[in-house]
């Protein structure tokens, strides 16, 4: 029968069954929509979970094949330039940081006096030999020839020092302290200027103790310099010697 909502009630003696008349035919109770949504949901977790724990995985893996550092340094041989003659520095022609070449002028001294040394040089020999082609038919033969070998012997000091006040870069590499400036006196063995060659750095990198025992003369390394974005490939040349103690006295306690 009806009831006042409009509801049919049928009844008899196992079942009751309510039927609503007013309700929508496509309205139910599931929600097939909100279930593929949730059911997405749960895939991206479980494929983040999965992510994370190949993540995971892979930097365990890398961490055990590979030991890093980032105290670390570029070194070179330092060469500090000294000038072989006495004299005042007339030019200066580079400053601190720059690249030069091998054979690039890197001061020059006063040549003036040299450059007369030489000159009284090359007179000197030129009377000595004189002197000695007006001596072949005499007694003092040997001692003429012996003379022009002297005179011979300071012209060629006289033109190695007028070289000398041309102090070059006898290598490639960047210029490092400074220590003249223009019109200052120097002298023979006096350290100018560093200069620091390019053909032969190398990267000093400081390693904990407990990560030594993996590393090996030889083995390929890689360098990240941050500073200019790139890779360098390389090997390691060695261990230094604090290494190598360790090393040693790791063995002894065993």
């Amino acid at each position: 029968m009806l009831n006042k909502n409009g509801t049919q009630t049928i009844s008899n003696e196992n079942q009751v069954a309510v039927v609503d008349h007013n309700a929508s035919p496509l309205h139910s109770e599931s929600k097939p929509g909100k279930e593929s949504r949730i059911h997405g949901k749960r895939v991206l977790v479980i494929l983040a979970v999965v992510v994370l724990v190949i993540a995971g995985g892979y930097f365990d893996w890398n961490a055990f094949q590979y030991e890093d550092t980032d105290d670390a340094q570029v070194d070179g041989y330092v060469m500090p330039l000294s000038p072989r003659i006495n004299g005042y520095i007339k030019a200066v022609y580079v400053d601190e940081g720059q690249l030069v070449h091998a054979g690039e002028a890197i001061m020059t001294i006063d040549a003036q006096d040299y450059k007369i040394a030489e000159e009284l040089a090359q007179v000197n020999l030129s009377e000595a030999l004189s002197t000695a082609a007006s001596s072949h038919h005499n007694a003092n033969v040997q001692i003429a020839d012996a003379e022009v070998a002297r005179r011979e012997i300071q012209l060629a000091q006289a033109d190695l020092n007028l070289s000398y006040t041309v102090i070059c870069s006898p290598v490639k590499g960047i210029v490092g302290k400074r220590r003249v400036e223009v019109g200052q006196n120097v002298n023979i063995g006096q350290e100018l200027v560093d200069v620091l060659p390019l053909d032969d750095v190398w990267v000093t990198a400081n390693f904990k103790e407990t990560q030594l025992a993996r590393l090996r003369p030889g083995q390929p390394v890689e360098v990240n310099v941050d500073a200019y974005g790139r890779k360098w490939k390389g090997r390691i040349a060695n261990l230094g010697v604090s290494s190598l103690l360790w090393a040693r006295n790791s063995r002894d306690t065993q």
